[in-house]
Order: structure tokens, then C-alpha cells, then sequence
């Protein structure tokens, strides 16, 4: 009857985004930067967590906790975690930068509206961002109450020439748990 509790995005959901990068509408700044991206460099490999949205659809757990002031995103994906502000705060100052981006959300009907800016620079799939990042995800029981809707509209001026949109779905899954396995950097390296 939430979308609080713990979920898991499905495959097709990541494997779905994953290839779309492939269509992204990159400017010539930004596919530059990606024909020089070894995977070695990336986040991934170097204990980074990925951000939205590839960390909302990464098939791992992640738990949404309803906080006060306050809503909770913990993954199992690299320790990463975010905080949503549904206190009516703004977003900082453009120099104050973050990670997971700074998030404020709010409530449409029974759907979690959440914009984020201020990301620190970072690379998904060898595509870069950076403080012109900004995203605008829902998240949305399903009627049969055992999937949660995750969409997006993503832009970045400074890398994209146009947005970017996509969706996934997560299903229930109350029996797990975060691990909090912390990533061993040479074990991660060997991987790429």
C-alpha cells in the first residue's frame, strides 16, 4: 500500500537503461570525453557509486525509509544512499556539490516526485556530468502493489543537447536486506 519498503529493479530494467546510452543525445564535449573513457576509470571500478539513474535501476536492494522531514535511499550498490528533503527547502548554492546530487521531493497524488541537482562530476557508461546535471524521477506504487514505477527526465546542458527519459520497474521484496559490503578497491579494478 507504500512505496516504502525494500525493492529490487528488475534486469530488464538496468539492461534496458544500459543500452539506451547508446542514444543518448551527446554533444561533441561529451563524446569526446567518452571516446577516451577506458573502464578502468570509471566509478565503478574505482569504488564509486554510480548516481540516478543508473543507481535506480541497478538490480540490487535498496530500501526507501520514510524519515522524518526526510526520505531515505539506501542501496546495496557501493554503500550508496541518498537523502530526499520534503521539508520545502531549495537547492543550494551551484557550488555546494554532492555525490548522489542534492534532492528535494514532494507528493503528487500518491506519487514521489523528486528533483535533483548539484552533482559532483562524475561518468555513467563513459558519459560524463556535472553540476548542469539535473533529474526529475516519480516513483509510483503499480496497482498490483508488488512493483514500484521509476521514471526519469534527465538534462545536462554542458553534456547533452537534448533530455534524456526512461522508466524501470522494481518489485517487492520485504525478505532482504542492505549487506553494507563494503567495495575492496583492488577486487573492483580486476573487474575492468
Amino acid at each position: 500500500t507504500t512505496i516504502f519498503g525494500t525493492w529490487v529493479p528488475t534486469a530488464d530494467s538496468f539492461a534496458k537503461l544500459t543500452r539506451s546510452l547508446n542514444t543518448w543525445p551527446l554533444n561533441d564535449k561529451a563524446k569526446e570525453i567518452r571516446a577516451k573513457f577506458s573502464p578502468v576509470d570509471s566509478g565503478q571500478a574505482q569504488c564509486r557509486p554510480v548516481s540516478a539513474p543508473m543507481l535506480m535501476t541497478y538490480p540490487v536492494t535498496m530500501v526507501l525509509e520514510n524519515a522524518t522531514k526526510q526520505i531515505n535511499i539506501k542501496t546495496d550498490w557501493l554503500g550508496a544512499q541518498r537523502t530526499i528533503y520534503m521539508d520545502g527547502r531549495a537547492h543550494p548554492a551551484a557550488k555546494e556539490r554532492f555525490p548522489q546530487g542534492h534532492s528535494i521531493g514532494h507528493f503528487e497524488d500518491k506519487t514521489l516526485v523528486i528533483d535533483t541537482t548539484n552533482f559532483t562530476d562524475q561518468e555513467t557508461g563513459g558519459i560524463p556530468a556535472g553540476s548542469g546535471k539535473h533529474i526529475v524521477e516519480r516513483f509510483s506504487l503499480a496497482t498490483d502493489g508488488k512493483s514500484l514505477n521509476y521514471s526519469y527526465v534527465l538534462e545536462d546542458a554542458e553534456y547533452l543537447s537534448g533530455q534524456v527519459t526512461g522508466s524501470a520497474e522494481m518489485s517487492y521484496r520485504p525478505n532482504l536486506t542492505v549487506s553494507g559490503i563494503e567495495c575492496d578497491h583492488d577486487i573492483a579494478t580486476r573487474f575492468f
